[in-house]
């Protein structure tokens, strides 16, 4: 509970009026454990800050989840979420009839038809629909309406607004690192990319003669020298510590501001 308070101690000199304590730890606390956790962040919080649990679907059985959530009733929890395995939708409603504490589910809901059915067989109180496996913001809404019909609250789960879904942002950083390292791939700085250069010149200009003179020499194409060929098939090498678009490279750039 020391790392608990020292948390509770910065979200509330930082302003937050909900907060929401995860008593995720399996079966290293027992029940009457997580009764006295539950206590102490009351406690921490005060009587006006909002205080949410998240029990992170530690039950299989509705009736222990019922022991632990009637002993802190007097918390005045605003919702206690995960609390039985997701798809218990049996379980949630027995909790829902027998708790005067909000409990929340469809967390992994896929549908606005998913969400339905937690509300008229799950009896649920809030929905906790995820935009990641909903079906983006436009589902998300049509539950949110739904939720509203029912005169229920529906609140988003998942990465804080703002975030990217990992797999959005890896690609995002995967671009930009190609786009960030593209101009030192394109330079050379190295005499070796000289010499090979001139090796690939002539070689260019050797092939350029071979397919003339299978065409044969009756061509009267005005473009019959060897070196303006090898010059248009083989650009040439750009300078040392410039890419070959005329900017100067990365090591030409670091030199220069680090002087």
């Amino acid at each position: 509970m020391d790392a608990t308070a020292v948390l509770v101690e910065r979200a509330l000199s930082l302003g937050f009026r909900a907060v929401k304590m995860e008593v995720i730890f399996g079966d290293a606390v027992s029940g009457r454990g997580l009764v006295d956790c539950i206590r102490e962040g009351r406690r921490l919080l005060g009587d006006d800050v909002v205080m949410l649990v998240d029990f992170g679907y530690r039950w299989h059985d509705w009736r222990d989840a019922l022991w632990t959530l009637s002993r802190v009733e007097d918390c005045d929890l605003f919702l206690a979420e995960a609390i039985v395995q997701h798809d218990d939708i049996a379980g949630h409603a027995k909790l829902a009839a027998r708790l005067q504490t909000r409990v929340a589910a469809a967390e992994y809901s896929a549908t606005v038809h998913e969400c339905r059915e937690w509300l008229e067989r799950g009896q649920v109180d809030v929905l906790q629909p995820d935009p990641n496996r909903c079906g983006g913001l436009t589902e998300l809404r049509r539950i949110a309406e739904l939720a509203a019909h029912y005169g229920r609250p529906s609140s988003r789960t998942g990465r804080r607004p703002g975030s990217r879904s990992p797999r959005a942002g890896t690609s995002t950083r995967r671009r930009r690192t190609l786009r960030s390292w593209r101009p030192s791939i394109r330079t050379c700085t190295s005499p070796s990319c000289d010499e090979s250069s001139s090796v690939q010149s002539s070689r260019s200009s050797t092939a350029g003669s071979r397919s003339r003179s299978r065409r044969g020499s009756g061509s009267s194409s005005p473009r019959t020298s060897s070196s303006a060929t090898a010059s248009r098939s083989a650009p040439p090498h750009p300078a040392p510590g410039r890419a070959t678009d005329g900017r100067p490279s990365r090591e030409a750039y670091r030199s220069a501001t680090s002087s």
